[in-house]
């Protein structure tokens, strides 16, 4: 990270709350499950839409306008959505604290951007998705299906709201977060 993200959590502890584990997205981790059919999309969205463009050729006034509305949205699927979710990871801090899960989002200046959380008694319902190689996501809530499918795509805001469900994406170590979790929870 290239700001310090110990001031910027400390301001949203309560009184008596405690940092149990702190930690980030692992940038190295680019693509996800649900990445299997975005890829193979996204390349035949941009693709057709950039070969129907080639051959229609400029076009003035309002179809001008929706072949690069059309073309903008194929080249985001295919690239843009990789640099908004890396940038998206380097401003993302995950905690557990004794009491709650909390995901702190910075802007470009370190500043916080925005917080979501949730009381970690009131969680009705967690998932846990790790690979071979131990970084995952953990889901603190249930997630709408429409939602569930981009999360983590760097399209997420397809899929709508994400009202009450606190994720911790791509986390090294996930088992042992997990673990941290569920010990405070079943205390």
């Amino acid at each position: 990270m290239h700001f310090d993200e110990s001031s910027f959590v400390q301001n949203e502890l309560m009184p008596n709350e405690d940092i149990i584990w702190q930690g980030a997205p692992c940038l190295s981790k680019n693509f996800t499950k649900s990445d299997i059919f975005l890829v193979p999309f996204s390349i035949f969205w941009g693709g057709s839409v950039m070969s129907l463009t080639i051959k229609a050729g400029p076009a003035g006034g309002m179809f001008g306008l929706f072949q690069i509305l059309l073309v903008s949205m194929g080249l985001y699927f295919i690239f843009g959505r990789f640099i908004v979710k890396k940038a998206m990871k380097r401003s993302t801090v995950y905690v557990i604290t004794n009491t709650r899960v909390l995901t702190v989002r910075t802007n470009s200046r370190g500043l916080k951007k925005s917080a979501s959380l949730a009381e970690i008694k009131t969680i009705s319902n967690t998932s846990i998705s790790c690979d071979h190689n131990g970084i995952g996501t953990i889901i603190f809530g249930t997630a709408p299906l429409g939602y569930a499918i981009y999360m983590n795509t760097g399209i997420d805001f397809w899929g709508g709201s994400q009202t009450g469900v606190i994720s911790f994406f791509d986390i090294e170590d996930c088992e042992n977060v997990f673990n941290i979790y569920k010990n405070i929870k079943y205390k």
